[in-house]
């Protein structure tokens, strides 16, 4: 809040601040960070330069990223760092060059911890979140905290669900030999048609077909997905259902300089 209404103060007038914190780090105009050190004055010359002066611990991964994508699951880690490379050139150097890392937060109602974290690293961050409950809540919660902007924010939101996540957006093609073998299911049944989340779908599935269903199974079965989306990525996308991949791709490519 105290950042923010800082900044709208610099529209009408020169503002000077001294302080330590990161989170007044102007990271898209890195020269009007002015550094005084050892008695010397002069403009910054990389966001680097300004963490080791700060004293800033990063993880190694975070070290030299400048953006970061928060997801919320490991398998949505392993499916977007094969899915993204494939439909952006600009994405694709950016992750070679680990300029752009994708960072799991293991569940939405961690967002808050993670952003507050970012802020303290110095990364420009952009947030992907499951378009149900508990990502509703975090993102609620995220913005009416100041941690989090609109701009910088992506769901899963796929026509006519009141509830989806990453799966959704997939065709059940790149997967469903795959699922059914291992599984002993059918997916060409009435349950996975339905207009529920692809999680729900899938319980209903396992269900019906006296399977049983818990937590570390939709975690397996989600991890299979995943694996499936890095052999083919380039055709894993439901070209019905894409619309929220293709807008988080524009938004990436956006946040890139």
């Amino acid at each position: 809040i105290l950042k923010n209404t800082i900044y709208t103060l610099t529209d009408s007038n020169q503002v000077i601040l001294s302080t330590h914190s990161p989170l007044f780090v102007d990271r898209k105009n890195v020269s009007s960070n002015i550094i005084v050190d050892s008695g010397n004055v002069h403009p910054a010359k990389s966001v680097n330069q300004i963490r080791e002066l700060l004293g800033i611990k990063a993880s190694d991964n975070l070290q030299h990223a400048s953006y970061v994508l928060v997801v919320e699951g490991k398998e949505d880690v392993v499916a977007l760092s094969s899915l993204l490379p494939s439909l952006s050139e600009k994405i694709r150097k950016a992750i070679d060059q680990n300029l752009l890392i994708i960072e799991k937060i293991g569940g939405a109602s961690n967002l808050s911890y993670q952003l507050n974290r970012l802020q303290n690293t110095l990364c420009l961050f952009h947030v992907l979140l499951d378009n149900d409950d508990e990502g509703r809540k975090a993102q609620q919660k995220a913005l009416k905290d100041g941690e989090l902007e609109l701009a910088n924010l992506t769901f899963i939101n796929c026509a006519g669900m009141n509830d989806s996540e990453f799966e959704d957006c997939l065709d059940k093609e790149i997967y469903k030999k795959d699922i059914e073998a291992r599984y002993g299911i059918q997916l060409n049944v009435p349950h996975f048609k339905s207009n529920k989340k692809w999680s729900d779908r899938m319980k209903d599935v396992f269900h019906c077909q006296g399977k049983p269903w818990d937590d570390n199974i939709e975690a397996q079965l989600k991890s299979e997905v995943a694996k499936c989306v890095v052999k083919k990525p380039k055709s894993s996308l439901n070209q019905h259902k894409r619309s929220s991949i293709d807008a988080l791709i524009d938004s990436l490519e956006k946040l890139i300089k």
